[in-house]
């Protein structure tokens, strides 16, 4: 269990709050006030279930054991609270189907910090790892970018994190206005609504990756034929650099050499043997700074 209990010694009276209108159960043995909600649920039950609900109830004052106030500085949410109930009354299944919100509500309530419920918290944490790719997917994105990026900070989502990190850093929807202390190499701001320490670590990635990937991008690369590298410089500029300049490219590594992959060098003179060494080169690549991205994370 994650803390102790704070209970207060006089927790209000049940017409302190608007009864949940399906988690008010007739029968219920304990009293919930989360926020202004109040949930009559089953004691017993939900005991076996929380160690943290566990060891409240029992520091509960005699003549008060049915009703709790649970501690705000726990930050227990009553949304999350009505989701996880859904999960323990078997009014909502936990799957890579299950949407998003629900899932990031789980999670919270479920945690060491909250409701301490270790069988849900690993149900949800799977099924997010099985909805978010853990490797290098160039054009990823999230509906509910910034809130998956915080769980999965918050929680210690590895793997995962990384590509939500990476997809905030290259979201044209959230960057704001460069600001004065930006880097001289151009990396921006990241998102203000990110917690201070994402923000800092979302742009020391940017900044880290722009120092490493303008080289591939603003040199044409060598094979092992005079022809073909000739003919790299000849289109680099026109088939990589400007495309890769007006779309911010130099930050967006696995979107860049996505691209340069798919043009079709053939057509413009590349031999067979070229295309194909050059097609693996540029994967390799992307695995390469995936591996990077991961060690700049937790260095």
């Amino acid at each position: 269990m994650a803390g102790s209990p704070n209970i207060e010694a006089h927790p209000p009276p049940v017409d302190t709050g608007k009864r949940h209108p399906i988690y008010w159960f007739e029968d219920g043995t304990l009293v919930l006030r989360v926020e202004d909600v109040l949930f009559n649920i089953h004691r017993g039950f939900l005991n076996g279930l929380s160690s943290y609900l566990k060891s409240a109830c029992e520091q509960l004052p005699k003549g008060k054991a049915d009703h709790l106030d649970l501690d705000p500085s726990r930050g227990i949410a009553s949304r999350d609270v009505e989701t996880l109930l859904q999960v323990i009354y078997h009014d909502l299944s936990l799957s890579p189907q299950t949407p998003f919100h629900q899932l990031a509500s789980v999670l919270r309530a479920s945690s060491p910090e909250q409701f301490d419920i270790p069988l849900f918290f690993t149900q949800a944490t799977q099924s997010l790892y099985k909805t978010i790719p853990s490797g290098p997917v160039p054009n990823y994105r999230h509906d509910n970018l910034e809130e998956a990026l915080i769980l999965a900070t918050e929680y210690q989502l590895d793997g995962i994190r990384a590509t939500l990190l990476y997809a905030v850093m290259i979201a044209d929807d959230v960057r704001i206005e460069q600001s004065s202390e930006a880097s001289p190499n151009g990396a921006i701001a990241p998102p203000s609504k990110l917690p201070t320490h994402i923000e800092e670590l979302t742009t020391k990635l940017m900044t880290k990756t722009i120092d490493l990937f303008s080289p591939t991008l603003f040199t044409a690369p060598a094979t092992p034929h005079m022809a073909c590298t000739s003919t790299f410089a000849e289109h680099w500029l026109r088939l990589v650099i400007e495309p890769g300049i007006a779309d911010q490219g130099v930050y967006k590594p696995l979107e860049s050499l996505e691209r340069f992959k798919n043009i079709d060098w053939a057509s413009h003179g590349l031999c067979p043997s070229c295309v194909k060494e050059k097609g693996e080169e540029w994967t390799e690549e992307q695995n390469s700074y995936w591996r990077l991205l991961d060690a700049w994370i937790d260095g």
